[in-house]
């Protein structure tokens, strides 16, 4: 049977590949045309550089059992055999095997001896192991075992152990058959804790403060430990340091206000730390915690993001001096986009980027490139001289991969992509590093080229991104992924950016009655300029009058020239299949505030003046049918059409699937831990009542009106519009009682209202059959109250299912 896998080497894209075909293993160099073969091959592995394979390979013939772990030269094709069953340490099989950072390192890890896992890595440029760990080991402190992996850091200087304390613990409440014990100072609630017991021991050892990080000197095999257990070492590290953060409740400190976490830079080399920020007390913990943090090339420097003060810092590892390098400069920082209560850095992704030789680093605020001296001796640059801000355009660097992008010195001029704010129009600028001046425009109109590096814009995952143009490699010449609303995404050619060739022609919307967008701009009541995207079927008809469905998240505008996906409901609105009916879609922008703050709003006010004002000014329209509108939304939207549905009554139908109803009882509730049956209840879920989505800033005790002015449920005497809602026991981001509240209160208000519950589902639906089902049922629900279509017999309850049944 043929494998599909296939597999490349993740920085040597278009020179070799392989692929599995019935045990047989083939690896081709693509510039050769080359190829090798190799026989029982089970699993394998390229090295990220492209310089070597790993390979393990079972020969179950009758003259002959072997099983081996094999390491390929690429360049001098020699095949070594690094481990076989022969091996009388290791008898048992491995486990997994990977390379290190470097590529130079192959680590291995084996099923349990009598001393527990064992952990092996293998040298290539010395072809020897190079150090094999198990329980008994030198290397671990006394009363500590080894609880996941070992790793390596990314010079392979050093080896990171996660250690657990070795002691019997005392759990006599969690084994009980009859009784369950809560206790208010654990860390973890019981009903988590027995999940995680069950499911992920490593991390409940964490959670309860047992464990600890010790590094080990490969060069001279010594260790020292950099972690205490009340400590967590974070995701950030260079080659020979650290950051870690102290935790007060490593679960639940978003909702305890006590004070946030302390960050240190810790050493490798002798354990030694310094304190990078110190620990603060903020509303918000997400705001106190670093993000987007950098080390800089050379290992002097590490940047972070601060939303304390929505602005970047440097720290000088050899000084310990920590600067604010975007202090004086009158630009934005962070989003202006925010999705609740703190502010964000303005690309998602975008860690600032460092100079190959880290001299300075790259930082964006909202429209332009700047480029700051860590020292702050020399004064900042905008290498895009401001023609972001002033032409409203959004300028990133042409490229989808942030977390790896490098600024070379000595680069003249890089490719940048832009997006309009106002025309929403997509394209490519050129700009010179060189000589700052403003940036070249290449090319720029109605359609989608990249904007997946934008400022945090919403997208319900049915529209494509792009993507960043490629070059080819030895000629001016490029590929390009275009698309608009009516021009499905297709690849092409170009050398000037301006004159694109098609070299794909995917056009599966002509199958269709399709769809055209226009965006649409208007006043709040309180002046703010609103902008949204109105989808009309390709047929329109302007002397006809047209339904309308109200879609929302958050901003949508950017979608204006995104080509929408089709096929079945999951949770959004799939826009084509609605406008392809008769439909049209109006797709709004929410603009949010902070609920806390003296003029701010509740986020349902806020979805309320955005879409009822947006309702009314479309009205005006001859061709729209203002007494045939309706909502839907899912999720957050969920939320917000729950809000509009108990604050207007203008609208004829609505549909929300998985929206909050009640923020207290959300606040205070427990969602299922893993999107199953098995484990329906045990997550803590308060952090998107108090600071997520709900955007409250703050707990129902020190806010209570914004608990109760946000809350749906209280409302429902109010509504006087039909709902259909789906809502599943295994949602594990909105807890399933919320549709219940919302059911229960609108049927004892004899509200019409129908609740869907799907056995698969979660917080979306993932089952093609119920996929399906859904989108038949709200077509024909939409179909009923919109177009008066006869009512269909899912919608009838009993009685007027034996009335039927009699009349006919």
């Amino acid at each position: 049977m043929f494998s599909t896998d296939f597999q490349y080497p993740k920085k040597a894209v278009g020179e070799w590949i392989g692929y599995i075909n019935d045990s047989v293993l083939y690896i081709e160099n693509l510039k050769t045309e080359k190829k090798s073969t190799f026989q029982h091959v089970i699993k394998y592995l390229f090295d990220p550089k492209g310089n070597s394979v790993v390979m393990e390979t079972f020969n179950n013939s009758s003259s002959s059992r072997k099983y081996e772990i094999s390491y390929l030269n690429l360049k001098s094709g020699q095949l070594k055999v690094i481990y076989s069953d022969k091996d009388s340490l290791l008898k048992s099989s491995i486990k997994t095997f990977s390379f290190s950072n470097t590529g130079n390192n192959i680590l291995i890890h084996f099923k349990g001896t009598i001393n527990g896992d064992v952990y092996r890595i293998y040298n290539i440029s010395t072809n020897t192991n190079c150090i094999a760990l198990d329980q008994s080991n030198k290397f671990l402190q006394k009363g500590y075992k080894i609880i996941e992996p070992p790793r390596l850091s990314q010079n392979d200087q050093f080896m990171l152990l996660r250690l657990k304390r070795d002691r019997k613990e005392q759990r006599d409440s969690l084994k009980s058959s009859f009784v369950q014990v809560w206790n208010y100072k654990d860390p973890i609630i019981y009903p988590e804790r027995q999940l995680l017991e069950e499911m992920y021991p490593s991390y409940l050892d964490i959670a309860n403060y047992q464990s600890i990080v010790v590094v080990i000197n490969l060069n001279t095999q010594n260790s020292v430990q950099i972690t205490k257990e009340s400590e967590l070492l974070s995701p950030w590290e260079n080659d020979f340091y650290a950051i870690v953060m102290d935790r007060n409740n490593v679960k639940e400190s978003w909702w305890s206000w006590e004070p946030q976490p302390s960050y240190y830079l810790v050493s490798f080399i002798d354990g030694s730390r310094r304190l990078l920020k110190e620990k603060g007390f903020n509303l918000s913990s997400v705001a106190c915690k670093l993000r987007n943090v950098s080390f800089s090339p050379c290992n002097k420097y590490v940047s972070f993001w601060d939303a304390d003060s929505s602005a970047y810092y440097v720290f000088n590892l050899s000084s310990g001096q920590l600067k604010n390098v975007t202090k004086s400069i009158d630009a934005n920082f962070s989003s202006r986009f925010p999705n609740g209560l703190y502010p964000d850095p303005t690309v998602k992704g975008w860690f600032g980027v460092w100079q190959d030789d880290g001299s300075f680093i790259y930082l964006y605020d909202q429209y332009d490139l700047w480029r700051f001296d860590p020292e702050g001796v020399k004064m900042p640059i905008c290498l895009t001289k401001g023609y972001g801000k002033k032409h409203h355009v959004q300028l990133r660097v042409a490229t989808d991969d942030n977390l790896h992008y490098k600024f070379n010195k000595d680069e003249k001029s890089i490719m940048f992509v832009g997006l309009d704010d106002s025309t929403k129009y997509n394209g490519f600028y050129m700009v010179n590093m060189k000589a700052i001046d403003s940036p070249r425009v290449l090319y720029s109109g109605p359609y989608v080229f990249s904007i997946s590096n934008t400022l945090q814009l919403s997208n319900s995952g049915n529209f494509d991104l792009g993507m960043a143009p490629i070059k080819a490699t030895d000629v001016n010449a490029w590929l390009v992924k275009r698309q608009s609303s009516t021009e499905a995404p297709n690849y092409f050619y170009t050398t000037d950016f301006k004159n694109f060739e098609k070299i794909t022609d995917v056009q599966p919307q002509q199958k269709y009655n399709w769809l055209t967008t226009e965006l649409v701009t208007w006043e709040l009541s309180d002046g703010t300029v609103c902008q949204g995207v109105l989808y009309k079927p390709e047929n329109f008809d302007k002397t006809k009058k047209y339904p309308v469905i109200f879609s929302y998240y958050q901003k949508e505008s950017h979608l204006l020239y995104q080509f929408p996906t089709n096929g079945l409901i999951s949770g959004d609105l799939k826009v084509s299949w609605f406008v392809s009916r008769g439909y049209l879609v109006f797709k709004p922008d929410i603009h949010y505030s902070k609920s806390f703050a003296e003029s701010g709003i509740v986020s349902g006010k806020a979805a309320l003046n955005s879409v009822v004002s947006a309702a009314n000014y479309l009205s005006r329209f001859p061709f729209i049918d203002k007494d045939h509108m309706a909502l839907m939304g899912h999720s957050f939207g969920g939320f917000q059409t729950n809000y509009i549905i108990t604050h207007s009554n203008i609208f004829a139908a609505a549909f929300e699937f998985a929206g909050v109803t009640d923020f207290l009882s959300h606040y205070l509730s427990l969602a299922p831990f893993l999107s199953s049956e098995e484990h329906s209840i045990g997550q803590d879920r308060i952090e998107i009542g108090g600071l997520g989505a709900g955007s409250m800033g703050g707990n129902p005790w020190d806010f209570p009106s914004l608990y109760q002015r946000n809350s749906p449920v209280l409302s429902l005497d109010k509504v006087s519009t039909p709902l259909l809602m789906v809502h599943n026991r295994t949602d594990n981001q909105i807890p399933y009682h919320q549709g219940v509240e919302l059911f229960l209160g609108l049927r004892r208000l004899n509200k019409p209202v129908w609740f869907l519950q799907y056995k698969s589902g979660g917080h979306t639906l993932d089952d093609k059959k119920e996929q399906a089902d859904l989108t038949l049922k709200l077509t024909e629900y939409f179909d009923y109250y919109i177009k008066g279509k006869a009512k269909p017999d899912w919608m009838l309850s009993d009685a007027e299912k034996e009335v039927e049944t009699n009349r006919n």
